[in-house]
Order: structure tokens, then sequence, then C-alpha cells
């Protein structure tokens, strides 16, 4: 669109200084006839720019001059407060020049522009991820945005019920489909028993653990593709889950070994690693 255009060219000399028609043209892939029409509609509107000749001419606007910034859209408007990393900043020193700098360009905004950009900065955060680390994947990032942005609850994630022979629900199990890191809980009366979750710098074997309500830990280790492994506390083995007397792949037998121990928790938990490590090794077909 020929205002976007002009608006370009504009910005284009307040932030460069002087180019010359053919510098334009090569920055907005148009014809040097079109920018010199331009060039013309920026005077007639009363844009104090003028043009040198010569071997070092060029256009250049008015020292001193600034447009305001009625071009932004409201969606350009919202990206540029989207774009902002804060914490590289400050480490690089440059925080109070970056908060200057969000200062200005708000104050410059029309006050609709500027009331979103205000709200898209109060409600989000984008933090960049690490030089050397893999980008975790965000199932319904887009769904959630909304959500934020239109103030609406949401609620994502996957639930099985455990139920005793009399059909009475005795543990739910939970996976939290938009977590950054695999989680499983386990749940009773609404309250939370346990939560299930891969644990970070175990050797040579994979091994889970749970986490209790009462700060209490479990550790699940063993054979966990092909289900064959325990849960323990504190080295004790408590359960038992074996798929040795079953021909069918995914049947395992869950055997409690503790009279004491919460047997339906242990049972939600071997659940929750059975699909925990499903996903993390690709076939979470279950």
């Amino acid at each position: 669109m020929k205002s976007s255009r002009l608006l370009s060219i504009l910005l284009l000399l307040q932030t460069r200084g002087r180019m010359t028609a053919e510098d334009l043209a090569g920055e907005l892939e148009v014809s040097v006839r079109t920018v010199y029409r331009d060039i013309e509609a920026l005077h007639a509107a009363g844009v104090p720019l003028y043009g040198d000749a010569g071997h070092s001419g060029g256009y250049r606007v008015l020292d001193g001059y600034r447009t305001r910034l009625t071009g932004l859209t409201s969606g350009e408007a919202e990206a540029l407060f989207l774009s902002g990393v804060p914490g590289p900043a400050a480490e690089l020193g440059l925080g109070p020049a970056l908060a200057a700098a969000q200062l200005k360009l708000t104050a410059a905004l029309p006050a609709p522009l500027r009331a979103q950009a205000e709200r898209i900065r109060s409600r989000f955060h984008l933090q960049a991820p690490g030089w050397y680390a893999e980008d975790d994947p965000v199932p319904f990032l887009e769904q959630v945005a909304d959500a934020v942005w239109h103030g609406k609850v949401l609620r994502v994630r996957e639930t099985l019920e455990l139920q005793d022979p009399s059909g009475a629900v005795v543990a739910v199990v939970h996976k939290k489909l938009l977590s950054l890191r695999d989680a499983m809980t386990v749940e009773r009366d609404g309250q939370v028993l346990v939560t299930v979750k891969k644990k970070r710098l175990a050797l040579l074997r994979e091994v889970y653990r749970a986490e209790l309500a009462s700060g209490e830990e479990l550790e699940i280790r063993g054979d966990l593709i092909d289900k064959e492994f325990d849960i323990e506390y504190e080295g004790e083995r408590l359960a038992r889950i074996s798929r040795k007397w079953f021909s069918v792949r995914d049947a395992y037998a869950i055997d409690v070994e503790r009279e004491d121990a919460d047997a339906a928790m242990l049972i939600a938990i071997a659940v929750c690693v059975d699909r925990l490590v499903a996903k993390e090794h690709g076939h979470d077909d279950h």
C-alpha cells in the first residue's frame, strides 16, 4: 500500500539520514520513478524533506523532525512489546536503556494502541531459549495465548480414573498437556497425592520419582520400557511391576508387597510411569 510505503520512506530517512532515490528504491523493492512520486507526495503533505544534487546528494528530512507512530497497526504495536528481552538486556547493562526506550515508544503511540501495548506487556513474558538447549515443544500455545489475552479460563489435561471392583473412584490420574517438562499427578477427593516425573541426572538407567504431598519421595527404577520395574521408598521395595506373566504387550501385573501401603496410589504411580515412558520413547498410543 502507498501509505505504508510513504511511512517506510520517512522512517528510513529518519533513521539512516541521507539516502538516494536508488537506495530507497532498493530498500522498498520499487522503481526509482515510484520513489520520486512518493517524495512529491510527502512534500505535498508538509513533510520537511529536501534533496541535494551531486555525487554525495540524496534526500533527507529536516534535522530534528520526527514522525509520530500513527502508522502502526494494532498487531504491530503488540508485537513490539513482545520483542523485548529484559533479562539479557539487564545482563549486558542495558536494562535502564531498554526501559527508557519502551517508555518513549509507549508515549509516542496513539491512545488506543498504547492501551493494547500495556495490556500485552502485563500478560505475556517472552523467554528466549538457551543457545545450546533444544526448544521444548509447547502444544496448544496458540489456544493458551488466546485465553490469556481475552481473560478466559482454560484447563487442558488428560484424565484417567482408577476404580475399585464396585466402581468407586479410588484415584484420578492427570497429565498436564501444557507442561514444558512432562509430569503427571495423582489425585484423590480433589487433592493431589503425588506428582510423577523423570528424575534428572540419573546414571546409566532411567529413573522416575514420585513426590508425595507429604514431602516424601518414591523412586521408580528398572527396565521401564519392558515394564519390569520397582517402586521403592528409601531403598525398600513397595511394589513390583512385571508383564512376564502376560503375552499381551501392554498388559502387566502390579504386586504390592507392603500390607500397609496405599495400593491404589502405587497402581496409579505405575500407570503414570507407563504413560510417561511411552510418550518419551515415541509409542504413546494407549
